[in-house]
């Protein structure tokens, strides 16, 4: 399996209300911001929302900025990528 053009690209800093949502079934799917046939699932640990998320086509790593997503709280900020890992 070849490896994901992406999965090595600086972090991309999102609102995820600004994204476009993949269905009209999910608030939380997304399109990739980067990939045309990308969708971004929003990662959960132990059923917390997560800032960080990858995209399960091209490898993308996201950062999402927003506070809530469909009334849900995000995690809180542990640590913000720096500017080496951002584009």
């Amino acid at each position: 399996m070849p490896k994901p053009q992406n999965i090595d690209a600086p972090i991309v800093m999102v609102d995820h209300a600004s994204l476009t949502r993949f269905s009209e079934d999910s608030a939380y799917k997304s399109e990739c911001p980067i990939c045309p046939n990308g969708v971004l699932l929003i990662y959960r640990e132990n059923g917390v929302l997560q800032r960080h998320d990858r995209c399960v086509s091209c490898g993308q790593q996201v950062f999402y900025l927003d506070e809530a997503i469909n009334g849900e709280p995000l995690a809180p900020f542990k640590r913000t990528p720096d500017s080496s890992e951002i584009s």
